[in-house]
């Protein structure tokens, strides 16, 4: 990584994957923050400046692409994490471009190059 701290908003409704992701990225010498809500990852942001946000994009009735749209081109690397593929259409809201997703199970060393990659 960087050599500044990698500060991470994890936004994910399932808690528990939630929690496992975030213990890996801190073994990393990430600091993350957890929302499990569009509303608390909006209430964080504000309270907190991050550098990296994963958005979980089903997050139960809501979606992580309304929060990702409002943020992406905006400072933080983007990255979105799904379980399942995410279409065309959904995509076409983000201008070029389209921040990177990755299918649930997350391939660490996948995230953790992208992260790299925002930093430098």
């Amino acid at each position: 990584m960087s050599e500044q701290a990698v500060s991470v908003l994890l936004v994910e409704d399932d808690i528990d994957s939630a929690e496992e992701l975030a213990e890996l990225l801190e073994s990393y010498d990430m600091t993350v923050t957890l929302a499990h809500t569009v509303g608390q990852a909006l209430d964080k942001a504000r309270q907190i400046p991050f550098t990296v946000a994963l958005i979980d994009v089903g997050l139960g009735l809501e979606s992580g692409l309304d929060i990702a749209e409002v943020w992406h081109g905006s400072g933080p690397c983007i990255v979105l994490l799904t379980g399942s593929p995410v279409t065309e259409t959904q995509m076409s809201r983000f201008a070029k471009p389209a921040p990177p997703v990755l299918i649930k199970p997350l391939d660490v060393s996948q995230l953790l190059d992208i992260i790299a990659r925002s930093q430098s």
